[in-house]
């Protein structure tokens, strides 16, 4: 350890290292009672001496700085201490019942922990806590047994219940707390079975075990007919990422032993992360799924999502956030169809810009939507630049306006997309690039021609629309949180709509919290206040 940090002639200089190691407590442990030293282990011991000196006199500065550091840190936070304090003291328990079912929902990961937390704070928070039936609700399988019937008194005696059940797989090293038993938390479960609401699945890494697996432990009570979830409206399952190869379906495990395929009726949204189900009847009632998946994994996933989709007759909702790295992957032809869904969402949150997905790989994976039923559209992207000074501005644009107008669904596979929604972004860090995208533009022509509504909440300072015909039928523009917007950005936005032909086509042009740069008069002066429509600017 080379440093000048508190007294240079007990570190000396950068070049040299402390010289205090392992075998320097042994030395000094062990051989000063020894007579048969020779002359240059005596010189070691006593450098030894004297750094073991020069360590803890070192030791005394620092416990003597940080005791004055802690005590000036409590002597200055203690008015902001006490402010909250009288703060919190004046809120009413109304307000606090509601704080602590933000802090502890309803089968969050971390919700059994903040219940018993809060519970501890004050003999009120205390008396709250009690009384917040709603942060009781949640039985996770790491709870010892006397904890989950707390929590179930506490719930209340017909309150929904959330589940949360780990997959462990193996344990190659101990850990401090001994792992939960996943069959007698689910045997222990099964009698409330019937106010079960949601539960969620977390499968640890390591290989997933197909003989005694715990949704097979669930799911062949439904098979066999001897539970009922007349409450269950939810499933989540989430797997890590080092998994997400596994062949692992419970469904056909349970199903192999019962021969027996059912609904579980009162399904309605399924939650996926890194991992999606085989078709089978019992999703039949599902109306939403959402799923976070890996670009890199997206040739697996993507056709297991390619097959299921097809099978969920009930579904209108689905929502996919795609995880992306620095590392650029193909994406293979494959379609991914649903007759019954009319809502479609995609989030690509820290899109690696440029490299993570180029515009034919993403012009590729749009292309192979195919949902003749869609109604509305949104995708979001969050752009996280790097090495843009490798690359210079005019390549940087070109690749950008081509990776946006490669988000756009294949007009004639959706037919009735009426309303899409844009939403462009960066990740917070660092904001001084060489290169940050200065226009949004958007392609109108390459929007379904029943397009009448369309959202835009951009970082970017200007927004362009261009077309090669006049094929649209864009009735309603609404501008979302532009803060980079000015009168500027607002009239080249205008001028564009005129250029082709679609501003005398707008009925409501709608601004909505763009207050950072654009005022209510600028506004009105450029739009006109026939077309204003919910307006929200200072």
């Amino acid at each position: 350890m080379a440093s000048r940090g508190l007294d240079e002639k007990f570190y000396g200089d950068d070049a040299r290292a402390f010289g205090f190691e392992l075998d320097s407590w042994c030395r000094l442990r062990t051989k000063w009672s020894r007579n048969d030293l020779s002359p240059e282990d005596i010189s070691q011991l006593f450098r030894d001496s004297k750094n073991l000196d020069n360590m803890v006199h070192i030791l005394k500065l620092l416990h003597s700085s940080a005791s004055q550091l802690q005590q000036s840190v409590a002597l200055g936070s203690k008015p902001m201490i006490s402010k909250l304090s009288r703060g919190i003291a004046s809120l009413p328990n109304e307000i606090l019942m509601h704080i602590f079912g933000i802090l502890a929902p309803a089968g969050g990961r971390t919700s059994r922990q903040q219940a018993i937390w809060l519970s501890h704070v004050s003999r009120r928070f205390r008396s709250i806590a009690l009384g917040t039936r709603s942060i009781w609700t949640t039985l996770d399988g790491c709870a010892s047994k006397d904890e989950l019937n707390t929590f179930v008194s506490r719930s209340g005696k017909d309150s929904d219940l959330h589940l949360i059940f780990y997959m462990w797989v193996y344990d190659p090293e101990p850990e401090p707390e001994p792992e939960p038993d996943v069959p007698d938390f689910v045997d222990w479960c099964l009698p409330l079975a019937s106010r079960w609401t949601s539960f969620l699945v977390l499968y640890e890494d390591g290989e997933i075990d197909r003989n005694d697996g715990l949704i097979f432990s669930i799911l062949e009570t439904v098979c066999a007919d001897r539970r009922a979830y007349p409450r269950l409206q939810m499933m989540r399952i989430q797997q890590d990422p080092s998994t997400a190869n596994t062949i692992f379906e419970p469904w056909e495990l349970a199903i192999e032993k019962y021969g027996n395929r059912q609904q579980i009726s009162g399904l309605q949204r399924i939650e996926c992360d890194e991992y999606i189900p085989t078709p089978d009847p019992l999703y039949d009632s599902a109306k939403s799924f959402f799923a976070s998946i890996s670009w890199l994994n997206s040739v697996e996933s993507f056709g297991d999502l390619g097959v299921l989709l097809p099978s969920l007759r009930a579904l209108t909702v689905l929502d996919l956030t795609i995880q992306t790295s620095s590392r650029a992957v193909e994406f293979d032809d494959i379609e991914i169809g649903c007759p019954s869904v009319s809502s479609l969402t995609l989030h690509f949150p820290s899109l690696v810009f440029p490299g993570a997905i180029d515009g034919g790989s993403l012009g590729t994976f749009m292309g192979s939507f195919n949902m003749p039923r869609l109604t509305e559209y949104s995708f979001s992207v969050e752009l996280e630049l790097r090495n843009v000074e490798d690359k210079p501005d005019i390549e940087l644009d070109t690749l950008f306006q081509f990776l946006m107008a490669s988000f756009c669904l294949d007009p004639y596979r959706h037919p009735n997309l009426a309303k899409c929604s844009i939403k462009l972004s960066h990740t917070k860090g660092k904001m001084e690039w060489p290169w940050r995208p200065q226009s949004l533009d958007i392609p109108l022509v390459s929007l379904p021609q029943n397009v009448a509504s369309l959202t835009v909440q951009t970082s970017t300072p200007h927004i362009r629309f261009y077309s090669s015909d006049d094929q649209y039928a864009l009735r309603e523009l609404r501008l979302l949180e532009c803060n980079e917007f000015d009168v500027e950005s607002l009239a080249k936005l205008v001028a564009s709509l005129r250029g082709i032909k679609a501003w005398d086509r707008l009925v409501n042009f709608k601004v909505e919290n763009c207050r950072r740069l654009l005022k209510y008069e600028d506004v009105v002066k450029i739009v006109g206040e026939e077309k204003l429509d919910l307006l929200h600017v200072k």
